[in-house]
């Protein structure tokens, strides 16, 4: 797969970065994978030349100088008596065990073909010489100078140096071999550093590569600068909704885009906020206003109900007491029935007694004499009460006025008797004819007990319908009460609505200055 589609495939920075650091680091373990190979490769020369060459040349040096030291030097030592013969026997025995030792040793490492055919010349020479040794030690063990004397000139030279030659051969192939070595370790530690510069520059470009690619899709997917987008996004923060953004052209998915669409969004979004808010303020400013004219007009409605309960009250009163009154009217009109059949009755007792009236007629005339005498003497009692007052002075005046009076009063009782006895005489005339009206008033009387009945009955009604009237009224008390205890709620609801459109006003201040953060 592509990096750059891979890439796309990992929207997240973070998950980007994580890729690149992970491919820095494949890059960079594969780097000390092939170093840690080419080290193992050169360890691996430096033991073979270390156990297969340098200890080798120590052991072929070793061997050399046991035939060399101990088998020449000793023969020579002994011969000119430097050395005593037990300690050339001891030196000539340990020569040849540890050229046995030695030899076998270097053997068993591993040969080149030119060790192996060395190897295989030296092995006739060596057995020469081990019998050389053998001999050389029995000689020693006889202490044989003649025999000592002759192997020396005869013997001995013989058979070492061509071995010494052949050890010699076989060291020059050691040095050879460890040069061989060396000229390829140096030629692997050429290509191991080529290989390593070549695959660090490789590890570098892909890394440099990765990283552009990356840095690319970041600052693709930022749309500016880290720096840029921070102040971007600080600014918008701060509400400085009118700051100018530079994105490319054709651009619509990175973070300085969708800054850029949303700072447009969040410009109208303010501005429209801010203009609902004015609204709000206002209409707020008009509701508080308005619940404040509908409290005090709930108010007066309130008090206009409790009046018209009052005055409710008060017609309740008065109906009852029409109530009350119709019921006596009604009463009434039945006494009133009794009374006129009582009435029509004593009419007709009446007019026998007006029948009679004309016989006391007589009667009535001497009466009125009487009466006259009375007032007579009436007049004479009131002169002299008015004398008497005369002579008490002030405080008789009041007795003097009524004294005055009396025979007023006097006066004129003497004149009405004179004039009812002028009428007497007139009523004698007339009683007849009032006997025949008597007559009339009766028959007037029948027809009014049956008005006087028809009255009750209208009474009757009339009190039914004032029991209903104060049913409904009564019902209409309790509702207008009702009336007025929801009048009473609606103040109580319409003071909160005013207090909450005041608190609703206030906050669409502050929304307000709140709204005036942002520069549009």
């Amino acid at each position: 797969m592509p990096l750059d589609a891979l890439f796309a495939r990992v929207p997240s920075v973070r998950a980007r970065l994580t890729l690149l650091t992970a491919i820095l680091c494949l890059l960079m373990a594969t780097l000390a994978f092939g170093g840690v190979l080419l080290l193992a490769q050169a360890n691996e020369a430096l033991r073979t030349v270390y156990d297969d060459r340098v200890i080798p040349l120590r052991q072929l040096k070793t061997v050399s100088d046991m035939y060399a030291v101990n088998i020449v030097d000793t023969t020579h030592k002994v011969r000119m008596g430097v050395l005593d013969w037990p300690a050339g026997a001891r030196l000539v025995e340990a020569a040849d065990v540890s050229v046995q030792r030695h030899w076998g040793e270097y053997t068993r490492t591993f040969l080149v073909p030119q060790e192996q055919r060395l190897v295989a010349e030296i092995g006739p020479l060596m057995a020469r010489a081990d019998a050389l040794g053998k001999r050389l030690q029995a000689l020693l063990n006889a202490r044989d100078t003649a025999g000592l004397e002759r192997l020396a000139r005869e013997e001995l030279y013989p058979v070492i140096d061509p071995l010494g030659d052949k050890l010699n051969a076989l060291v020059a192939v050691q040095l050879e071999v460890a040069k061989q070595e060396y000229e390829q370790g140096l030629a692997r530690y050429e290509r191991a550093r080529w290989s390593a510069l070549a695959g660090l520059v490789i590890a570098c470009l892909v890394g440099i590569g990765v990283a552009g690619l990356i840095t690319g899709r970041i600052m693709g997917s930022l749309g500016a600068e880290p720096s840029a987008v921070r102040d971007v996004a600080q600014g918008i923060a701060r509400g400085a909704l009118n700051q100018r953004l530079t994105v490319a052209q054709g651009d619509q998915s990175s973070v300085m885009a969708f800054m850029h669409s949303m700072q447009r969004a969040l410009a109208a979004l303010v501005g429209e906020v801010r203009a609902n808010v004015d609204e709000l303020h206002a209409a707020s400013g008009q509701i508080a206003q308005g619940n404040m004219d509908l409290s005090n007009r709930t108010e007066e409605t309130a008090a206009t109900t409790q009046r018209a309960s009052a005055r409710l009250d008060e017609v309740m009163q008065r109906l009852r007491l029409r109530i009350g009154h119709a019921g006596e009217a009604r009463a009434l009109a039945e006494a009133s029935q009794t009374v006129a059949r009582q009435a029509g009755t004593q009419m007709e007792e009446a007019i026998d007694a007006m029948r009679g009236i004309s016989g006391s007629t007589q009667r009535i005339t001497e009466i009125i004499g009487v009466i006259d005498g009375i007032a007579f003497q009436t007049n004479i009692l009131a002169l002299n009460a008015a004398v008497e007052a005369a002579r008490a002075g002030e405080s008789g005046r009041g007795f003097a006025v009524v004294a005055s009076e009396v025979r007023a009063l006097a006066q004129r009782s003497a004149h009405a008797a004179r004039e009812i006895k002028s009428l007497i005489g007139e009523a004698s005339t007339r009683s007849e004819a009032g006997s025949q009206r008597i007559e009339d008033t009766g028959r007037t009387l029948a027809q009014m007990v049956e008005e006087i009945q028809r009255l009750g009955g209208l009474m009757a009604r009339l009190d039914q319908s004032s029991g209903q009237d104060n049913e409904d009224i009564a019902e209409l008390q309790l509702q207008v009460r009702e009336l007025d205890r929801v009048a009473q709620q609606n103040a109580a609801l319409v003071e909160e609505m005013a207090a909450s459109s005041e608190q609703l006003k206030d906050q669409a201040g502050r929304l307000a200055q709140a709204v005036q953060v942002f520069h549009v």
